[in-house]
């Protein structure tokens, strides 16, 4: 099935097009509000890093005040979050039947405080296939960004489809869409496509849906990741024993010594997570019992069943 070079060929067309975009700028150099930029950087020692895309489309203009100031708002939070792109862990989930569909993968993108920021879900249903982006704050979606693609057949022909919703207050306030259907592996060349304002024509502007969906991806995310937290976790029982997870390396300490050190995988199995630590001591095997932004409980496989409760590290 092409759904996935499909997908890959979305990705191509947005990189080759906005290296040849340019920008509507002011006097000052500085670029108007009336485009919206989506630079992706790559997270630094983190697995599955987002292609780089830029989001560089003529947006719809209003004649609302309130509406352009609240627009204006959102992509203040949209470039605060990618600015900080960088600095972002992330939880990862990959192959998870979800609702009547599978999740291909969810990659959940989190600050130092252990907040979601972004979470990009990419699925396949048949000869269908999306790539779509949830900016997230205070755990509540406020922009969405959704890459399509559907084959009619085998050889074609292929639609592509693009929208940008836009949320303030649980409603959605704008939504941009876009799509070009063509033929073969022919380059859509989607930024030269017009968006639409489709707000007024929604028969229901509530996000309700949106902001479910993504609580159950933080759900999903927290509950089947195949990574923790990049981060320090202390012992409930000890605080003086600490693990720390960084870069898919393990390090215990006691008393703020290394007492050992060694690299950590995660896999599925069934219904349930597992890491697997391995050092000069040996292998060890552990399931996930709770993983939540503050709290991982763990137990060792083949053990006495005892579980061992941390809590993340106070910075």
């Amino acid at each position: 099935m092409k759904i996935q070079s499909i997908l890959f060929l979305l990705v191509v067309s947005l990189l080759l097009s906005c290296s040849s975009a340019e920008s509507d700028t002011t006097d000052s150099g500085t670029p108007t509000d009336n485009r919206l930029e989506h630079s992706t950087k790559k997270p630094s020692g983190n697995e599955d890093p987002q292609p780089t895309l830029t989001m560089d489309d003529e947006e719809v203009p209003s004649d609302n005040p309130s509406l352009e100031s609240a627009i204006k708002k959102i992509r203040t939070q949209f470039q605060e979050t990618e600015s900080s792109n960088a600095s972002l862990t992330q939880k990862t989930v990959r192959g998870h039947e979800f609702e009547d569909y599978e999740i291909t993968s969810a990659i959940g993108y989190y600050d130092a405080e252990g907040k979601p920021k972004k979470i990009t879900m990419e699925k396949a249903i048949g000869h269908s296939g999306s790539l779509t982006t949830y900016y997230i704050k205070d755990g509540v979606p406020y922009f969405i960004y959704e890459q399509a693609s559907h084959e009619a057949s085998l050889r074609g022909p292929y639609t592509y489809e693009e929208k940008r919703i836009y949320i303030d207050g649980g409603q959605i306030i704008r939504q941009l869409e876009k799509a070009k259907t063509v033929e073969g592996d022919t380059d859509p060349e989607m930024p030269k496509v017009p968006n639409k304002d489709v707000t007024e024509t929604l028969e229901n502007t509530s996000a309700e849906e949106y902001a479910s969906l993504v609580q159950q991806l933080i759900g999903i995310l927290s509950r089947y990741s195949d990574t923790l937290d990049e981060t320090r976790w202390v012992s409930e029982d000890d605080n003086q024993s600490v693990i720390e997870m960084k870069y898919g390396v393990w390090n215990d300490y006691y008393d703020g010594k290394i007492v050992s050190s060694g690299t950590y995988k995660m896999e599925k199995k069934e219904d349930a997570q597992y890491v697997t630590v391995t050092n000069n001591e040996g292998t060890t095997e552990y399931i996930i019992i709770k993983q939540t932004d503050s709290e991982l409980q763990i137990a060792m496989v083949g053990g006495r069943g005892n579980t061992l409760a941390y809590k993340k590290e106070n910075k």
